[in-house]
């Protein structure tokens, strides 16, 4: 959260922010590497796996394909920690698919609250919303803690904490 929130909150600060580029970096830095190890994995899995399995492995490829490897894993398992998380090779994926999620919302997030805030209290705004963010992780874990453990609005509160910094640090570069 702090390095990226720093980069977009600067590009938006200095007028040159693009959404276009932002994402196209995003792609470029994160595509190859997730279908490389995806696709390797979904290779060994035909050599390694049982057909049930290996068809498990082939809808979790099918979401981490498209950054939703989240809903797949929580919808299966109901949890990280279940019995059957051990057997899929790509469970892991799920916490990319909510980081490229948060990112997906967070600089348009951003645009709209820096030009709401100006510099001022957008760091403090951000702590509180990660605040929230984990309240309402543990709230929903009563009732499902699956579902608590793999969705963005109950995860982005550390991702929101390292923007909070980012934030101060610019709202204090600002007061100086």
């Amino acid at each position: 959260g702090f390095l990226i929130t720093g980069i977009v909150i600067r590009s938006i600060d200095e007028k040159k922010f693009s959404l276009l580029e932002f994402f196209n970096r995003r792609i470029k830095r994160i595509v190859p590497n997730v279908l490389v190890v995806s696709t390797c994995t979904v290779i060994a899995g035909w050599f390694l796996l049982l057909p049930a399995d290996y068809a498990s492995l082939i809808g979790s490829y099918l979401y981490t394909s498209i950054y939703a490897a989240n809903f797949y894993f929580w919808d299966v398992t109901g949890a990280y920690f279940a019995s059957s998380s051990e057997e899929m090779p790509l469970l892991h994926m799920w916490s990319l698919a909510v980081e490229e999620q948060f990112y997906f919302v967070w600089p348009i997030l951003l645009i709209v609250l820096a030009g709401i805030f100006k510099v001022r209290h957008l760091g403090v705004l951000t702590i509180f919303v990660s605040a929230l963010s984990f309240a309402l992780s543990q709230s929903i874990a009563v009732n499902d803690m699956g579902f608590a453990y793999y969705m963005l609005h109950t995860r982005s509160g550390g991702l929101l904490l390292g923007a909070s910094l980012a934030l101060m640090h610019r709202e204090y570069e600002w007061a100086r």
